[in-house]
């Protein structure tokens, strides 16, 4: 195995462990900043029952706020912690 992809195991293993309930999201952004999770949606609106998975992460987590990226033509709050991007914005 070579060390990057050594290192790469590593660092999700440590992830996993660090988030051992299993809720699931689309994309889990780690960095610097902390934890950003991320909700791809293909539609340009988004029913507010349809974030209950990002919402319970966020939550659960105890993180400021997730993200849900769609086919939107502007950024808006969802809820008081889910904030709406447009793909394009990408």
């Amino acid at each position: 195995m070579t060390g990057f992809r050594r290192n790469l195991q590593e660092r999700l293993i440590r992830l996993m462990q660090q988030f051992p309930v299993v809720t699931i999201v689309d994309l889990i952004l780690h960095g610097a900043f902390g934890v950003l999770p991320v909700e791809i949606k293909y539609g340009s609106t988004v029913q507010r029952g349809r974030l209950r998975s990002l919402r319970t992460f966020i939550q659960e987590r105890q993180l400021p706020l997730g993200l849900v990226v769609n086919q939107s033509t502007q950024a808006e709050w969802l809820t008081p912690d889910v904030l709406q991007l447009p793909a394009g914005w990408l």
